[in-house]
């Protein structure tokens, strides 16, 4: 970013969701057992199947009778434990991690970035918006936190999505807005091209220079990104339940 913080800052609040669906215990259903199998975790997860099948297109296809895995009520994934462990504590509890006892609001995020765009890739792969609408929010939170750009979860992030991710738009808008790429030249190996074209897009549209939005008035600048974030958020086969989004 463009100018010094304190370490750890308070986590900006970011406004509920109005397309965010929820699941009556009444139809929670069966408990399905989900392996996390990456690497040497093989840890496991039980779920209700009615949380799964409700935000999931894969699990909704997985855990169809005729499937091997419905009539197992098993699933294994080719995924990080934590990964799944947060997308377990936010089926349950919306949120992505549980806080200190004390449930400080300046704690730092327990979670690293590149958690958290693993995370969106794994929603984007697996079909839950929902999911990857909270881990964009939770990454906003934590750039906001650590006033800090992730350039290092670039190429992951280029090389596991689309041009149309909301992850990426996410990324280049903060950077082109917030961001005045010192030690670039250090670090050149970890911008990928189409993300310097992405930027320079940016930039040139909105007619300003890297960092210029956040150099003016930083605080401003990211109340105005939090109450926008939903223009990020995938709201495919979602019904709104409450007030407009800036989309």
């Amino acid at each position: 970013m463009t100018k010094a913080k304190k370490p750890v800052e308070p986590l900006v609040e970011v406004p509920a969701c109005p397309f965010a669906t929820t699941v009556s215990p009444l139809d929670y259903g069966d408990i399905i057992t989900v392996k996390a199998n990456k690497d040497t975790s093989t840890r496991e997860f039980r779920i209700h199947e009615g949380l799964l099948t409700h935000f999931s297109g894969y699990f909704r296809g997985a855990l169809k009778n005729h499937w091997i895995e419905g009539q197992a009520k098993i699933i294994q994934m080719d995924v990080e434990e934590v990964v799944l462990e947060m997308f377990y504590c936010w089926l349950y509890s919306k949120k992505l991690y549980f806080s200190s006892p004390k449930g400080d609001a300046d704690a730092d995020i327990p979670l690293d970035f590149e958690d958290i765009v693993d995370a969106y890739i794994f929603a984007d792969v697996q079909v839950i918006p929902q999911f990857g609408n909270a881990t964009l929010d939770l990454l906003f939170q934590k750039v906001t936190q650590r006033w800090k750009f992730p350039w290092w979860v670039l190429d992951v992030t280029y090389e596991k999505t689309t041009e149309y991710s909301k992850l990426r738009q996410f990324l280049v808008n903060n950077a082109a807005d917030a961001y005045n790429f010192g030690g670039m030249r250090e670090n050149k190996h970890c911008y990928p091209r189409d993300f310097l074209v992405d930027v320079i897009e940016r930039l040139k549209d909105q007619s300003i220079y890297p960092g210029q939005r956040a150099d003016k008035d930083g605080d401003k600048y990211v109340q105005q990104q939090c109450k926008g974030m939903c223009k990020y958020h995938d709201h495919s086969n979602l019904e709104k339940v409450g007030a407009p989004t800036n989309d």
